[in-house]
């Protein structure tokens, strides 16, 4: 792990860099603080935190990683859902703590834990994480120590990372003030935390075409510069010359009726649909 450390590190670009510093000097020295990592898709949010993981792991200290989500747990050296890994309730209210008493193998493992890096936090109702800090505190705080008693989460430093641009939680039948009101953001422990933000895409090659294109991605994601019907104009240069659905699949799969293509014909592209029947339509136009 130490040796992943040393490899990443070098590469990290400024902000990434800060970021690292900010956390493990955090961890490092029992300071408790909390942070979010806010970065659009492609900023490299996976990658650092599971640096700083390994970091923390390399010296012989535990780092607990989990994700509002199976899918973003996987991409976790270790990780599991927050869900599974903090016995958080379901339903859960404002008052919930999860079920970790004390004694239990968990509580021990909170007691060496310096840093839980919490995923896709964005998407969690503000309930989940303001549940396990309330169970934390109350496993790890010195009640006899005016200093120690209400330290946020015991003390262990927190990384929230995510991007409230993508999934935020999802109340049923909630209107769109109950789904912000749902948000981290509007939780009682967002005043305490410090935004660390990575800006440059990751993903895109640092050409002017590339930084362009990053900085559109993140005016449709922030929904600004919208035309007076509140519609996303695209470029030019990402406009098919022939608006329909076979323009769409001639430019996505040229010459698709030649045989035997080879499968990384079809593994190099897709068309993005948002329900099966839209599928089902395209596959016919296809199979015409």
């Amino acid at each position: 792990m130490a040796e992943r450390v040393e490899e990443n590190y070098p590469n990290f670009n400024p902000e990434q860099k800060e970021a690292f510093d900010k956390v493990m000097e955090s961890a490092n020295n029992n300071r408790g603080k909390l942070f979010f990592l806010l970065s659009a898709g492609g900023g490299g949010k996976t990658h650092i935190s599971n640096t700083i993981a390994a970091a923390i792991c390399s010296q012989g200290k535990v780092a607990l990683c989990v994700a509002s989500s199976a899918i973003a747990a996987l991409l976790r050296d270790g990780g599991r859902t927050a869900h599974s890994r903090f016995k958080i309730p379901i339903p859960i209210n404002e008052t919930s703590t999860c079920n970790i008493a004390k004694g239990d193998h968990m509580h021990g493992v909170l007691k060496e834990t310096k840093l839980i890096i919490w995923d896709e936090v964005p998407m969690q109702h503000r309930y989940g994480p303001e549940a396990v800090n309330r169970t934390i505190q109350d496993l790890l705080n010195n009640k006899d120590d005016v200093n120690e008693k209400d330290r946020l989460f015991g003390g262990i430093t927190i990384l929230f990372v995510g991007d409230f641009r993508q999934t935020l939680p999802v109340v049923p039948r909630g209107s769109r003030a109950q789904i912000v009101d749902a948000s981290l953001r509007r939780s009682t422990l967002w005043q305490h935390v410090e935004v660390l933000h990575l800006k440059q895409n990751m993903r895109l090659d640092q050409t002017p075409e590339s930084i362009t294109f990053a900085q559109w991605l993140l005016k449709v994601g922030a929904g600004s510069d919208l035309n007076p019907e509140k519609t996303i104009p695209l470029p030019n240069n990402m406009r098919l010359p022939q608006n329909n659905v076979q323009g769409l699949i001639d430019a996505i799969y040229p010459d698709i009726h030649q045989l035997n293509r080879e499968d990384k014909f079809f593994l190099e592209r897709t068309i993005l649909s948002a329900t099966n029947d839209k599928v089902d339509n395209l596959n016919q136009v296809r199979s015409s």
